[in-house]
């Protein structure tokens, strides 16, 4: 890792020294339109946080429609990424995905699915919870087209 001048490390210094060694190419990507459930979780982020990364650097002109339960407690914690003007938030739940809401947005050409309600206390305390959401989340999102 390369440190800035005030020692501190940043996500583009941590991009692009990924994209240095793997040589990691997003073309495949560029221009468009993926669906990711799961986008406002802890991968979810780091996910917004590459295509952030490549749209700004690369031109990659990725859109991103994020399907999450509680948009406004993403924009608290990732104002810069909520406010992306590639991304746009869908409110909403894996297990009832809203067919008719994700119709309105357009094609998509990817899909993502990285949703889970993955904790440590929901499977002690609900299981099946968590079994939904992994579950029938991944039957929804395969019924998707």
């Amino acid at each position: 890792m390369t440190a800035t001048p005030s020692n501190k490390w940043t996500i583009e210094q941590d991009f692009a020294r990924i994209g240095e060694q793997a040589k990691l190419s997003f073309d495949q990507l560029k221009g468009g339109h993926i669906f990711l459930t799961g986008g406002t979780g802890f991968i979810g982020a780091w996910i917004l946080e590459a295509i952030r990364f490549v749209n700004e650097t690369q031109g990659a002109n990725i859109r991103v429609t994020i399907l999450t339960r509680n948009p406004e407690n993403f924009h608290s914690k990732y104002p810069h990424l909520f406010e992306h003007s590639n991304f746009h938030y869908l409110a909403g739940d894996v297990v009832g995905l809203p067919y008719e809401k994700l119709a309105s947005v357009g094609k998509f050409t990817y899909l993502i699915h990285a949703a889970t309600d993955a904790s440590a206390e929901l499977n002690e305390v609900n299981p099946l919870q968590m079994f939904d959401t992994v579950v029938l989340g991944t039957r929804q999102i395969l019924g998707f087209e």
